[in-house]
């Protein structure tokens, strides 16, 4: 997972809203540094446990944009695309654990 600023969505979008013109010419000040996080086509197969986005209370708050479309979890992996607490992290690895055992 990598998080994009303004400027990166700028670079990579075909039409640019005008705000974001003067964004990808420089330096962004850091408060608006993290604002999009974008989770698509991730797949995960067999017993895999993935985690697309970050576990516990910061990486989260301060995203404005998010788009989540075309993932893909198969068999008995789990697959996560979004944040969750370190308490739902740690119940998944265990369940992903036991799992194994089985």
């Amino acid at each position: 997972m990598v998080p994009l600023s303004d400027s990166d969505i700028a670079c990579l979008s075909n039409d640019k809203p005008a705000h974001l013109h003067a964004a990808a010419a420089g330096p962004e000040p850091a408060a608006n540094r993290y604002t999009s996080r974008i989770v698509i086509k991730n797949m995960t197969e067999g017993q895999a446990l993935q985690i697309n986005g970050p576990v516990g209370e910061s990486g989260w708050k301060e995203v404005v944009q998010l788009e989540i479309r075309d993932n893909r979890a198969a068999n008995k992996s789990i697959q996560v695309n979004h944040a969750i607490s370190e308490d739902i992290f740690d119940r998944l690895l265990a369940a992903r654990t036991a799992g194994l055992r089985e």
